[in-house]
């Protein structure tokens, strides 16, 4: 009775998720995906950079999202950097988008959204597997600094 409860409560209250978290790859300008480790400072500043993880879940089908991550902005006024625009993928999906205005060195940025979208099936054996990616949909002009993530975000599907 007891895995009863708790798979009906997973299916009512979502599931928790840690993302972004040290073991997240990024995929920057330099070469292959790497873990994000303890975040913060600018390493991303090209249209297609992300960061991502991988998820099994307990859960076959996601129409929900809430999601609190925090960015690390050093874009510079250097040149004119203007919005930095960024999609919320999930396995393969766009089901949003956040964005703020760079080049004003910011440091921390919270962000806290909250996402209706069709449903997205799970992926593997089990049909529970989920990759979620942040991914940048602009380029930093050139000597307008970078941003990057910090491991310390809470995804909740449902």
């Amino acid at each position: 009775m007891l895995v009863s409860l708790l798979a009906l409560s997973t299916l009512a209250f979502g599931v928790d998720l840690s993302f972004p978290r040290n073991s997240s790859k990024i995929n920057t300008t330099f070469g292959a995906p790497v873990s994000l480790g303890a975040g913060g400072g600018g390493v991303m500043f090209v249209d297609g950079n992300w960061v991502g993880d991988r998820f099994l879940t307990g859960l076959t089908s996601v129409s929900h999202a809430d999601l609190f991550f925090e960015m690390d902005d050093w874009t510079n006024p250097a040149c004119l950097v203007g919005v930095l625009d960024f999609d919320v993928v999930l396995n393969g999906t766009v089901i949003g988008s956040f964005s703020y205005e760079g080049g004003h060195t910011l440091g921390r940025i919270p962000f806290n959204l909250t996402l209706d979208f069709a449903p997205v099936a799970g992926l593997g054996p089990a049909g529970d597997g989920y990759k979620i990616a942040y991914v940048a949909q602009e380029t930093v002009c050139g000597g307008g600094g970078s941003y990057n993530y910090f491991p310390t975000g809470v995804a909740t599907l449902l």
